[in-house]
């Protein structure tokens, strides 16, 4: 059985892109200012190049770290839940890196 994702992830509209994405604790891009914005969004691929009737929606979750301003991303993953699942433990690594950044606020801690 695979694992299920640990927090409670929101759908949201990302007016930029225009897309659908899924976040967390509202650190998603348009909320609340953070040290690390999280999301995941949704691209359409070909499963196999050759194949034109092979295109599937693939999610990849995304960490946005404001201070340094990079990006880490996970893989593509068909699946929504293993994407969430994959999400998390990127950043719970960076957090056990890093542990000021999984406070939203500084005050938190």
């Amino acid at each position: 059985m695979s694992a299920r994702p640990k927090k409670k992830w929101t759908k949201y509209y990302d007016l930029y892109e225009g897309e659908i994405r899924y976040t967390f604790e509202d650190r998603d891009t348009d909320g609340v200012y953070c040290e690390v914005n999280v999301w995941i969004s949704s691209d359409r691929f070909r499963k196999n190049i050759r194949d034109h009737k092979s295109v599937r929606t693939f999610y990849t979750g995304y960490l946005y770290i404001n201070e340094d301003e990079t990006i880490l991303r996970t893989d593509h993953y068909e699946s929504l839940t293993e994407c969430k699942v994959a999400t998390e433990k990127l950043f719970e690594k960076h957090c056990s890196i890093y542990p000021a950044d999984r406070y939203i606020y500084p005050n938190e801690q």
